[in-house]
């Protein structure tokens, strides 16, 4: 297993840990599917720990420009791009270019307009807001194969469990972790 606690980000080292064991199961050819990737942290170990035919694809439209007090007293890694005002998609390409080749990026506001993909897994770690998320639920809970799996980060944020309990579908958080899954 690969961790790297250096890039900037919020998970911590049991959930980079949970996403890299996750990312190991996923069968060849597969695909992953992560909403909001920031400067990469996550995108990292979810391609450093699949098989090398499995692809990534990254969802974010980077308006996220400078951290709130409150996102920046959580931050976790190496913040010396973020203290420099590194743009998080520089960040992004920089943190991820080892596996330029197996990452796709697309810029923009999920859920997409237009997905045909199924995917074997999804990880919604996007916008916190209630709606925003329940929409991402909805929409991702279709697009899986018959054995994906949906995860997502921050099971602590009171706006994430709202969605999760409106969108009606059971899910667990792993221990140790802010991480939800649905079951």
């Amino acid at each position: 297993m690969i961790v790297d606690e250096s890039i900037p980000g919020w998970m911590t080292r049991t959930e980079l840990e949970l996403i890299s064991n996750v990312a190991a199961t996923v069968r060849a050819d597969g695909l992953i599917v992560e909403i909001g990737c920031y400067a990469g942290r996550s995108a990292f170990h979810w391609a450093a720990n699949s098989a090398q035919s499995v692809r990534v694809t990254c969802i974010d439209p980077f308006t996220l420009k400078t951290l709130e007090p409150l996102y920046r007293a959580y931050l976790a890694g190496d913040a010396n791009l973020v203290d420099r005002g590194t743009e998080p998609i520089d960040m992004f390409h920089h943190y991820t270019s080892a596996y330029r080749e197996k990452i796709e990026l697309i810029i923009a506001p999920s859920p997409l307009e237009k997905w045909d993909q199924p995917a074997d897994v999804v990880f919604i770690d996007g916008s916190h807001d209630a709606l925003d998320l329940l929409a991402d639920l909805t929409f991702w809970s279709k697009k899986l194969t018959p054995t994906g799996r949906l995860l997502g980060h921050d099971a602590a944020h009171e706006t994430v469990t709202q969605a999760l309990a409106h969108h009606g579908q059971p899910w667990r958080q792993h221990p140790n972790t802010t991480i939800w899954e649905l079951n």
